[in-house]
């Protein structure tokens, strides 16, 4: 199954064990349970309705009675002794009830690994040489010539990836073996946490009205001409029509498959998916400010605020009710002998730094950022500074906009275009990689009128041929090494080419 609908790939008996496996786990079953399991059921059931054991056996499609007795039948005897004796009604509630306990079932079963368990395994020695191995792994492939070797090198990194995922699986079922049950008598509601609520209640519920709506209509026994059954239709042919892979606000829908703002009408179809939420929300919040002067949107309720008081009076009324998104980063308590969790509703206090964010982590599903990649996108996002004697024709100064010059070059990297911006005022070591989204469409449109092939801001270091079409390993201006890319000749220009064949 994929964001378009089902495919042609099947599942043999083998992953479908696993899978079913899987769901017993998240149920709460620490040994999990496979596709027999629920046969096992109904042949015991089978079995205490009073058939002979020949009927049993063809009712089960079994040849030996080994294997009907050995491996599906319950292990403990169903006869009732001493009711036979007296005449009495057999009971079957006491055999029922072992059965029922030796599954091993525990609501508070742990689906991931606790924060700071999985810190300590990031820190182990056998962890860290895995990851060094995948990243070597995807420098070697990125530098790769020949397909072949490209996939053989991807076999391994993928090989390398499971064997690091295991690292984690086996220390997730140490735990689990290890896990103490709470009863929810003895527990807070802090102690709990949001894990305990699926992804689904927690975030799909509230995005996506029409789910929220079937999971409450869905379990209703209620003929299909109902009010709820036609309701439960409605939902699923919407959700069938829609575009499955944005979720948008239902102030924020697309309307026949275009912006649904009425000085925009652009073809969703036409923006790439990343890009499609962000497209709506920015022409719906410039249409209000210009409408009323001011527009903030309420995530919580899904609705515009368009005068500053009732924003204010808004925020006020979800905070008064303790009805306020956790999903933010919180602020940093430094040098703090006791820290209040930043979520309101949780009186929890923890007494260092690191605690804190393990308790986001495992309570509150809020995990802390990657140093490393908000680095980068600070890097990325920081506002060049003219050199001494130039003259930078600003647009907002203040806010670090500048008029752009012209485009010099493009770069598509997954679903999103890059262009190189030479910023007016500014010497070419100020040319930056800017989103087209950012670009004004009149410079977009000027550039690709003239486009033959990149010849500015790139640098080539290899030739190869894939499948009969030549391909270059370039380098782009600015950009970390990670990022160098093989590219088309039609992408290149006929004098860099040129250049990189004459050296």
């Amino acid at each position: 199954m994929s964001a378009d609908g089902p495919n042609e790939k099947t599942k043999n008996e083998t992953a479908w064990g696993y899978q079913c496996s899987d769901w017993a786990k998240r149920a709460g079953f620490t040994g999990g349970m496979g596709l027999h399991a629920a046969r096992r059921e109904a042949l015991i059931k089978v079995d205490d309705g009073g058939y002979s054991l020949g009927q049993v056996m063809k009712f089960a499609a079994h040849r030996n009675s080994k294997t009907l007795v050995g491996h599906y039948l319950d292990d403990m005897s169903n006869v009732d002794g001493a009711a036979v004796f007296l005449g009495l009604e057999p009971r079957r509630d006491l055999t029922e009830d072992f059965r029922s306990a030796s599954m091993k079932r525990s609501p508070d079963l742990q689906h991931s690994l606790p924060r700071k368990c999985l810190d300590e395994l990031r820190q182990r020695r056998d962890f860290t040489d895995l990851g060094e191995q995948i990243d070597n792994l995807s420098a070697q492939i990125t530098a790769a010539i020949m397909e072949k070797g490209r996939q053989e090198l991807k076999a391994q990194r993928r090989y390398v990836y499971d064997q690091r995922q295991k690292l984690i699986n086996e220390e997730l079922a140490k735990y689990r073996r290890t896990q103490r049950r709470v009863h929810s008598a003895q527990c807070e509601v802090d102690d709990q946490g949001e894990w305990h609520r699926s992804y689904f209640d927690r975030v799909v519920r509230h995005m996506v009205p029409e789910r929220d709506r079937l999971a409450r209509t869905l379990p209703i026994a209620a003929p299909l001409r109902s009010p709820e059954g036609i309701s439960a239709l409605q939902d699923l042919i919407e959700l069938r029509t829609n575009d499955s892979r944005v979720a948008y606000q239902e102030v924020l829908r697309p309307i026949g498959g275009c912006c649904p703002v009425p000085t925009c009408g652009q073809e969703m179809k036409d923006i790439v998916v990343q890009e499609r939420w962000k497209h709506v929300y920015r022409c719906s919040k410039d249409y209000h400010e210009k409408q009323s002067g001011f527009a903030e949107f309420c995530f919580q309720c899904s609705r515009w605020i368009t005068t500053e008081t009732d924003w204010e009076a808004h925020c006020q009324d979800h905070i008064d009710n303790l009805d306020v998104p956790f999903r933010c980063e919180p602020v940093t308590f430094r040098h703090a002998d006791s820290v209040p969790c930043p979520n309101l509703p949780c009186a929890k206090v923890l007494h260092s730094e690191s605690d804190l964010w393990h308790h986001l982590g495992d309570i509150h599903s809020t995990h802390k950022p990657d140093v490393r990649k908000k680095r980068q996108r600070l890097l990325e996002s920081s506002v060049i500074q003219p050199l001494c004697g130039s003259q930078p024709v600003a647009i907002d100064a203040e806010r670090g906009i500048w008029e752009a010059e012209a485009l010099l070059a493009k770069w598509k990297r997954g679903n999103t275009t890059w262009y190189l911006v030479k910023w007016k005022g500014f010497p070419h070591e100020g040319n930056t990689w800017e989103k087209r989204k950012d670009i004004g469409p009149g410079l977009v449109e000027e550039f690709e009128a003239t486009y033959q092939g990149n010849h500015s801001g790139v640098r080539l270091l290899k030739k190869r041929v894939l499948r009969r079409r030549v391909e270059y390993l370039v380098e782009w201006k600015g950009r970390p090494e990670s990022e160098n890319s093989w590219e088309k000749e039609a992408t290149v220009s006929r004098e860099r080419i040129m250049e990189f064949g004459a050296s």
